[in-house]
C-alpha cells in the first residue's frame, strides 16, 4: 500500500511536470498576444462603427469563446476565438425562438413579427439607419443567417479598406499607445473566410510572431427568452450565477449551396465555462486529454472532448469527485472518450439528440477506438511498474523526454521523491 501511494505521488509530479514544461501557457507570453490581437480588434471596431451606422447601432461588444478563455487551451497562443456581440434593434417580447421537430437538433429558427418591424418603419432614423434589415426576413418572417452573416463580412471589409495595402490581402496599421510611451505598434493583417467565421491573421512588426483570430458574428438573447423543445432548460445555478445570455451564430447546417438559410446554431458559451469552472482537476485533466490527443494525432475536435467534461459534471454531483487525483481522472475520461467512440456518439450537452461526431466516418472511428484500447491497455498493464507511463504517451509531442538522474526543478513531496529516486526516473529535459 505503502509504495502504490508513492507511485501514484510519483505520477502526479511526472504529470505536473508535463504541465509547467510543455501545456501550461505562460502568462507573460499570452498576455502579449492577447494585448496585441485586442488593440487590433479594438481599431477595426471604432472603423466599423464609422462606415455602418447599422453596426454602431447593434453593436453590443466582444466576447472571447473558445479554449483559450476557457482555460483549456494547449500549443502556443496563436489561436484565439472572439465573438462580435450584436443584439436586434427590435422589441424581444415580438421574436419567436423555434426549435420544433422541423429544426434540426442544437439548431433554431428566429422569428420576428410583423409588428416588431413596423414598429421599427416607425423610428425616424429607419431610412438612414435601419432599412438595409428589411432584407434580413423572409416572407414568413424568419431572420436569414445567409443575409446577416454577409452584411457584417460587408462592413468589416468597408473597414479593412480604411487601411493601406501593401499588397493583395495584407493591410497595414499603425497604433500609437495611448500611455505617455506614445509608442507605436505596427501590424500587418490578413483575412480568410472560414464558415461564419472571418480569420485575421494579425502579424506583428518587426517580431513577425503571428495569431490567428476567429472573428464570428454572434446575435444575443437573454433568459428567459430561451430554446424550447429538447434543449437543456437553464439551470437554477447558471440563473443566480447570471449566466443567461446566449447566441445564435450564423453557421449553415449544410456545406452545400441548398442550405437552409433561417437555421442558426446555438452557442451557449458563459454558461459552458461557468460549468467547468472551479472544479478542481477538471482544467488539467482536460488539457491533459488534449494533449494525448495531439501526441497520438487523433482528430477529435476540442469541443468534443470538452462536452465530454460537461456530461460527467451532470453525472457526478459528489463535490469530490472533481478533487480526485489527475492520473485517475485522466484515465476515467480516457474511457469515458473510448466508450463514446464505441456507440458512435458523443451528445451535444445542450440537445442530446444531436450526435456532435454524427460525421465520423465508420472507419474513422474505428480506428480511433483501436488506437484507445492499445493505449489503455498499455498504460494499465505497465502503470504498476512504470507509474510515468501516462507521460510517456502525452511527452511525444511536448519536445520533451524522460531521462533518468536528473535534478528535478522543484522540491518534490516526499513520497514522490522515494519512488522516484529508488526507481532513477527523471522528470522532463528538453529533447
Amino acid at each position: 500500500m505503502v509504495d502504490r501511494k508513492k507511485e501514484e505521488a510519483a505520477m502526479e509530479t511526472v504529470l505536473n511536470q508535463l504541465h509547467k514544461h510543455c501545456i501550461s501557457l505562460h502568462d507573460d507570453t499570452i498576455k502579449a498576444y492577447v494585448d496585441h490581437f485586442m488593440k487590433v480588434l479594438n481599431h477595426l471596431i471604432v472603423l466599423m462603427k464609422e462606415e455602418d451606422v447599422l453596426f454602431k447601432a447593434m453593436y453590443r461588444r466582444m466576447s472571447g469563446a473558445g479554449s483559450y478563455y476557457d482555460g483549456l487551451k494547449v500549443g502556443k497562443p496563436e489561436e484565439f476565438d472572439v465573438d462580435i456581440v450584436i443584439r436586434l434593434p427590435v422589441s424581444y417580447e415580438e421574436i419567436t425562438i423555434v426549435s420544433n421537430r422541423s429544426v434540426p437538433p442544437a439548431f433554431t429558427k428566429v422569428q420576428i413579427t410583423t409588428k416588431a418591424m413596423d414598429l421599427l418603419r416607425q423610428r425616424p432614423d429607419w431610412a438612414s439607419t435601419y432599412r438595409s434589415m428589411d432584407k434580413w426576413r423572409d416572407k414568413d418572417g424568419f431572420l436569414l443567417q445567409s443575409e446577416f452573416r454577409q452584411w457584417v463580412e460587408s462592413v468589416v471589409n468597408k473597414a479593412l479598406n480604411r487601411l493601406r495595402r501593401s499588397k493583395p490581402n495584407c493591410y497595414e496599421l499603425g497604433i500609437q499607445d495611448p500611455d505617455a510611451s506614445g509608442r507605436l505598434s505596427q501590424y500587418h493583417i490578413s483575412l480568410k473566410k472560414s464558415g461564419p467565421a472571418m480569420t485575421f491573421t494579425v502579424t506583428m512588426i518587426p517580431s513577425n510572431a503571428k495569431v490567428d483570430v476567429d472573428f464570428v458574428p454572434v446575435i444575443e438573447f437573454t433568459h428567459p427568452k430561451w430554446p424550447a423543445g429538447s434543449v437543456r432548460p437553464l439551470s437554477d445555478q447558471l440563473i443566480k450565477a447570471k449566466r443567461t445570455s446566449w447566441f445564435i451564430v450564423p453557421k449553415p447546417k449544410s456545406k452545400t449551396g441548398d442550405a437552409d438559410h433561417t437555421l442558426w446554431r446555438l452557442a451557449f458559451h458563459e454558461q459552458e465555462r461557468e460549468l467547468i469552472n472551479d472544479r478542481g482537476t477538471l482544467k488539467p485533466v482536460c488539457r491533459l486529454l488534449k494533449k494525448l490527443r495531439d501526441s497520438c494525432q487523433l482528430n477529435i475536435a476540442s469541443y468534443y472532448l470538452k462536452t465530454l467534461f460537461l456530461w460527467e459534471i451532470d453525472a457526478n454531483k459528489a463535490p469530490d469527485f472533481w478533487k480526485m487525483k489527475q492520473s485517475h481522472l485522466f484515465m476515467h475520461m480516457l474511457k469515458i472518450l473510448q466508450q463514446n467512440l464505441k456507440r458512435g456518439e458523443i451528445k451535444y450537452y445542450w440537445d442530446k439528440h444531436c450526435n456532435l461526431i454524427e460525421g465520423f466516418q465508420e472507419k474513422h472511428k474505428e480506428n480511433l477506438v483501436c488506437r484507445l484500447d492499445n493505449i489503455i491497455a498499455h498504460i494499465e498493464r505497465n502503470v504498476s511498474e512504470s507509474p510515468i507511463v501516462i507521460a510517456e504517451h502525452i511527452r511525444k509531442f511536448c519536445g520533451f523526454r524522460l531521462y533518468t538522474h536528473c535534478r528535478m526543478e522543484e522540491p518534490l513531496a516526499l513520497e514522490a521523491s522515494e519512488w522516484l529516486n529508488k526507481n532513477s526516473v527523471l522528470c522532463l529535459c528538453e529533447a
